[in-house]
């Protein structure tokens, strides 16, 4: 028996915070190309999938570069493949960052760090 899973998501931009009162400015994006996702964080308003093949794709608010994909673009609706990991276990989204363990037990994040959240010291 084959199951289907449909996830969607929903964010309100930062661009609209002052309008928020007013208007509800909603996106929603069907996801089904993460049908081998294996497990979801989500962050303060970012998301990460975790693939069955350990790699990790993330989605929405990304300016701290908490998406991994090199890039600090505002928001991105479209998942995004996170650069360099492809054995990760368990995958944790953050307020601003992203952790994920690979298979061989280190630890990788990624994105705002000035709290020292990203380990790196």
């Amino acid at each position: 028996m084959k199951q289907t899973i449909h996830i969607y998501y929903v964010s309100i931009s930062m661009a609209f915070v002052f309008i928020v009162a007013c208007n509800s400015v909603n996106e929603t994006v069907d996801l089904r190309i993460l049908s081998t996702a294996t497990s979801i964080s989500a962050g303060k308003i970012h998301t990460c999938a975790m693939l069955s093949g350990g790699t990790v794709k993330c989605w929405g608010y990304g300016s701290y570069g908490q998406l991994g994909d090199g890039s600090t673009t505002r928001t991105q609706s479209t998942p995004v493949s996170v650069s360099s990991i492809s054995t990760a276990t368990s995958v944790s989204a953050g307020d601003y960052h992203t952790c994920a363990v690979l298979s061989g037990g280190t630890v990788k994040c990624w994105g705002y760090g000035s709290y020292g959240q990203l380990g790196d010291g």
